[in-house]
């Protein structure tokens, strides 16, 4: 069944989201989390400016968590959300699968309660027991594993209309990045190396470089 051009809108938006959402979270697996030694290149580099990175992507994340599992209407004004994929005429059509998607969905929003409960209270507004309360009031931490957990299901349920309507399935953990952590990683363990010689021999290395680029 084809999707109208309505749907389909909806769709293909749903469908940046969620790959923005996992483009995001790779980059922050690959840059944050190779052990001891990758996190000792990247404090020895610009561990300051690492840091608002990380800071800066973890809300990212966890507010395009919160804003896709939203309800459809806040304060009268639509959202794009997931709840959208089952109200689609083309998901209500086919027998089951607008029951399916609403289960999916409901453990979508069951795994990414406490992301939510997070965006509420610190991210889109500063709980005042959260930010200056005592540390009972203080809210539990997202762990690795969550956002692993989330990032399927939303996978999964995003699949249970792309591949009956449009006979395809998308592997959205795969995602590519063009010129992405790891080709900055390899630059900075280069330039670190390069750091790690003695004067002489790079002053060597520079002249030879300058003396083949004359020749040339």
């Amino acid at each position: 069944m084809a999707l109208s051009e309505d749907s389909t809108r909806i769709v293909d938006a749903l469908w940046n989201h969620i790959t923005e959402l996992h483009a995001e979270w790779k980059i922050v697996t690959e840059l944050f989390g190779g052990g001891q030694e990758q996190a000792d290149l990247i404090n020895a580099t610009a561990g300051g400016f690492f840091d608002t990175v990380y800071r800066t992507l973890m809300r990212d994340i966890l507010l395009e968590v919160s804003r896709l599992t939203d309800p459809l209407a806040t304060a009268g004004k639509d959202k794009l959300v997931l709840e959208r994929l089952a109200l689609l005429p083309e998901v209500q059509a086919v027998d089951g699968l607008a029951a399916r998607v609403s289960a999916k969905l409901a453990d979508v929003k069951s795994q990414a309660a406490s992301i939510r409960d997070y965006r509420n209270k610190y991210l889109a507004h500063l709980d005042l027991a959260v930010t200056i309360g005592p540390s009972s009031d203080v809210l539990p931490g997202i762990t690795r594993q969550d956002i692993d957990g989330v990032l399927a299901a939303v996978s999964d349920l995003f699949n249970l209309i792309e591949q009956p309507l449009r006979d395809s399935t998308v592997l959205f953990k795969e995602v590519s990045i063009h010129g992405g952590p790891r080709a900055l990683l390899k630059r900075l363990d280069e330039a670190r190396s390069w750091r790690s010689l003695p004067f002489e021999e790079r002053e060597r290395w520079r002249q030879q470089q300058e003396s083949s680029r004359r020749d040339a």
